[in-house]
């Protein structure tokens, strides 16, 4: 099983005129992108853009940490402009970067890269992409995570420790998908599937308590392509995907995960060898909640 990771950018909030920062990366996103992802990517624009990270370590112990360790790296994109007063548009700038980086990774590393955002809309850049019919797995509060005041280098140490543990969450998740596409009218299949995922975050969610990792529970959606060959095959699903939202009790929490078709944007030409391409992230208040942490 090759290396996964994500891809990412500075967190920033689009306005009227332009782009305003956040934190660089949410604390909370942070600790689940080291427990979940082999390798974190964060995407630098230059420094005239404003938003540049080469100082990452300087600015949080935990980036460092990180850094040091090789789970987080900067990633550099060029933009053409090298005007000192250039404002364009630097979000596309950033959707541009995120989409190059992710997809030149998977071609050079063994594994794979996915694009990674804090929102529950995915948004990909204006040009090469399509608008097409995507599964969506949906996990309703069901990813654990370390508490805010788990150090990174708990964090890292934890699930070097533990990385079976989530080896076997990975494949879990990556057998839904193949049940999707090969058994997409058996729903018994699916289902079998869905109940082999929540059983492995049920167990991560005990060992993080072991461990006192102090876990909360997040919610994510996956995006996955879909060749035109088999997508009578998904069809062929999509009722019962409508009405599979299988809930059980993780820890305190109502966890629930759920399938769906629907039109979402990729990224054309998709390379062939990735399938689930995009994750978002995001906190509900409550399950079903449509209120976001960003």
């Amino acid at each position: 099983m090759g290396k996964r990771g994500i891809v990412i950018t500075p967190q920033y909030e689009e306005i009227d005129k332009g782009i305003k920062g956040g934190p660089v990366v949410n604390p909370r996103l942070f600790r689940q992108y080291l427990v979940y992802w082999d390798e974190i990517v964060i995407v630098n624009l230059p420094p005239i853009m404003g938003f540049e990270v080469q100082n990452l370590s300087e600015k949080n112990i935990d980036f460092k940490v990180a850094i040091n360790s090789g789970r987080l790296k900067l990633a550099n994109h060029s933009v053409h402009n090298k005007n000192p007063y250039y404002i364009g548009d630097i979000a596309e700038d950033f959707r541009i970067g995120q989409q190059k980086i992710a997809f030149e990774n998977t071609q050079i590393y063994d594994g794979y890269w996915a694009i990674g955002q804090s929102i529950k809309r995915l948004q990909l850049s204006k040009t090469h992409t399509v608008e097409k019919e995507v599964i969506a797995s949906k996990l309703h509060q069901a990813l654990p995570v370390p508490g805010l005041d788990i150090s990174a280098e708990k964090i890292i140490k934890f699930r070097e420790d533990r990385d079976d543990l989530f080896k076997d969450f990975r494949k879990r998740y990556d057998d839904l998908y193949t049940e999707i596409i090969q058994k997409g009218d058996q729903q018994l299949a699916l289902q079998n599937a869905v109940e082999q995922i929540q059983s492995s975050l049920i167990d991560i969610r005990r060992v993080m308590e072991e461990d006192n990792l102090n876990p909360t529970q997040i919610s994510s959606q996956t995006f996955w392509s879909v060749i035109a060959d088999t997508l009578k095959t998904v069809a062929a699903a999509s009722i019962f995907f409508e009405d599979l939202f299988l809930k059980t009790m993780i820890g305190a929490v109502n966890m629930a995960i759920s399938l769906n078709l629907e039109t979402q944007q990729q990224p054309d030409p998709m390379p062939n060898n990735i399938e689930d391409y995009a994750y978002l992230y995001y906190v509900e208040k409550e399950l079903g909640s449509k209120d976001v942490e960003t």
